[in-house]
């Protein structure tokens, strides 16, 4: 089903400018490394993409022309909608979280002291024009979708392998943490399939991913990230076989996801609803809905409500997720957790509940620990779960603030580019300036 093509603003922060834009290049891959194991620029520029569901479809009619006469008019004076007014505790808040968000980009993540699994938690965070040091922090800077894309070593460990035909992400210590981790990012990024993924002399695509993904389903296995980068990279309603020849489609891992009983003390818990919820968001952009997608929707907004049933006093959840109730004194745990539920949280719940007092709370709660080692220490230095964790923290703070905060502010006039929070806005990858302003549809194939 071919989309229309339309705008998307392009969100920019830090210390604090804000900007939109309908149309903003950037090179996806600034540098890569070479056979010889030496830095070379890439000049290729890309584009971002569309979203669909921004403007209505495209017809045959000519701009400025009437529809009935075929005459020329004048295009109508834009007019700027309402604001909705923040109030001077939330305006203030917002200030604060865009500030340390900003410093969390500075001094997070690097391609010498983290694994490939943090880099994708960092792109998640930051989106597909975030940047991570080549070496240490004070090395030259890359692209951090690029460096997973293009097998840069991360931590000493390099994520894909292939035979020669087959492109695939590896799972385990020094790759992914769970299946399909690294599809799940490309979608949420709206990384096309077009875009160049490269392992030493093999090369291939985004494309190639999608296939060996498709291939590695498997009933009663966690299929949560596969759930999130299938729903976003195939048809409605297209099928297709795995490596054991059963047949499989969004509608069956979506199904699969629902039966399935994860641990409920276990970070497994919240990815299985982020990946429900992701899914459903995707159907409903299709205009798909079945049996299967209302059992999701009420299993959704039922976690909803439990969830926050669970929520401590001071905004925090139990190390231990779902299974438990109460502070706890392992922080790094609470913060893993905390950040872990309210990612979910706020990427799913309505906008009409974004002003929840509890959310606010767990917000709160999550800026205060992370305003606490921003600029302080870097998630090199940190153990592997305050590292996550604290990047948790961060992408939930950076959704609250495009979800909530950015239509309650009023636009800037245009200023320099900063560190930007970018998640789940398209980017195009190597293609040419043709395939660079396709729409959505175009770019999900």
């Amino acid at each position: 089903m071919m989309r229309p093509q339309v705008r998307i603003p392009l969100v920019l922060f830090s210390s604090i400018v804000l900007i939109a834009t309908t149309v903003h290049a950037q090179t996806l891959l600034p540098w890569i490394v070479d056979e010889s194991g030496n830095l070379q620029k890439v000049e290729t520029a890309m584009v971002f993409a569309e979203d669909p569901a921004a403007e209505p479809a495209e017809t045959d009619q000519v701009e400025g022309e009437s529809k009935t006469t075929g005459e020329q008019q004048q295009p109508p004076q834009p007019t700027e909608p309402a604001v909705p007014k923040l109030s001077p505790q939330m305006a203030a808040f917002r200030d604060q979280v865009r500030r340390t968000l900003s410093q969390v980009y500075a001094y997070s993540v690097d391609a010498q002291g983290n694994l490939p699994a943090e880099v994708i938690e960092f792109c998640e965070t930051f989106g597909n024009t975030a940047e991570i040091a080549s070496g240490g922090r004070s090395a030259q800077k890359i692209n951090a979708v690029g460096a997973v894309c293009w097998n840069y070593p991360c931590g000493g460990y390099k994520l894909l392998r292939t035979d020669g035909k087959q492109i695939v992400a590896q799972v385990g210590y020094g790759h992914q943490n769970r299946p399909a981790q690294l599809l799940a990012m490309l979608a949420r990024n709206r990384v096309p399939p077009s875009y160049e993924l490269r392992i030493g002399d093999h090369q291939g695509t985004v494309a190639d991913l999608i296939a060996s993904e498709k291939r590695a389903c498997r009933q009663g296995l966690d299929q949560s990230a596969t759930l999130i980068g299938l729903a976003f990279y195939t048809e409605p309603g297209e099928t297709w076989e795995n490596d054991l020849g059963e047949t499989w489609s969004v509608e069956r891992l979506l199904r699969e996801e629902l039966d399935r009983k994860p641990d409920a003390g276990r970070i497994d818990v919240v990815d299985r609803l982020a990946a429900i919820s992701f899914a459903l968001k995707e159907l409903k952009k299709d205009k798909v809905s079945s049996e299967v997608w209302e059992r999701a929707q009420k299993h959704i907004d039922e976690s909803h409500d439990y969830a926050l049933g669970l929520q401590n006093a001071d905004g925090s959840w139990h190390p231990g997720f779902f299974a438990y109730r109460g502070t706890s004194s392992d922080s790094a745990g609470s913060l893993y957790a905390t950040g872990a539920i309210l990612v979910w949280l706020v990427d799913s719940l309505p906008k009409e509940r974004l002003e929840d007092e509890r959310l606010v709370r767990g917000l709160g709660y999550l800026h205060k620990q992370l305003a606490s080692v921003s600029g302080r220490r870097s998630a090199t230095s940190s153990s592997a779960l305050a590292a996550v964790g604290q990047l948790k923290a961060a992408r939930a703070l950076s959704l609250y603030d495009t979800r909530y905060f950015i239509p309650r502010t009023p636009k800037e006039p245009a200023a320099a580019p900063a560190p930007s929070q970018q998640a789940n806005q398209p980017a195009d990858g190597r293609s040419s300036p043709e395939q660079s302003s396709r729409s959505r549809s175009t770019s999900r194939r």
